[in-house]
């Protein structure tokens, strides 16, 4: 499945589709916090929600066009970070489990397969220590310059793959 540079949002009762057009990911992950930012003042200055906390943080990753591939966390302030050399993964959630398991293997220079792997055998550990943490888990994998979304997987509690990570 190939990709546009369009990203179509459905985001407003009264504009149901609004199609923004970006020519870099960081300019996508603007948008995306900015819109949040939109959504969570709506959310916050209605009647009766004292306890809703409508704030969320987003992970955004890929490739458009011949631009460089990259990822995107963008917090709920409306600001993001991007990978580096120093912090070669993003992460939302849970981090005192699966994040030693990250920062001891996760390189820059390490295969796209592998990392999936270390990102698994993480997700494994946190779901150890974890109890309101578990399957399914998924992974998509972005190869650089494919510009394709073809590597979607989802684990459920008895996937025999899962099951051998949590074997060693």
């Amino acid at each position: 499945m190939k990709y546009s540079t369009n990203i179509l949002i459905n985001h407003s009762v009264n504009n149901p589709e609004i199609s923004y057009t970006v020519q870099y990911l960081s300019e996508a992950a603007d948008y995306i916090g900015h819109i949040s930012l939109e959504k969570q003042k709506r959310h916050k200055e209605d009647e009766g929600q004292s306890s809703f906390n409508p704030t969320a943080t987003f992970i955004i990753a890929g490739q458009i066009g011949n631009e460089a591939h990259g990822a995107y966390m963008i917090y709920p302030e409306g600001n993001s970070i991007t990978t580096s050399r120093q912090t070669p993964y993003l992460q939302i959630g849970e981090s005192k489990y699966c994040k030693p398991v990250l920062d001891r293997f996760i390189k820059m220079q390490t295969h796209l397969d592998e990392a999936g792997r270390c990102c698994l055998i993480s997700m494994d550990s946190t779901i150890r220590s974890n109890a309101s943490v578990g399957p399914p888990i998924e992974l998509l994998i972005y190869r650089k310059d494919s510009l394709v979304l073809d590597e979607y997987y989802c684990f459920d509690a008895d996937d025999e793959y899962l099951l051998t990570i949590k074997r060693c």
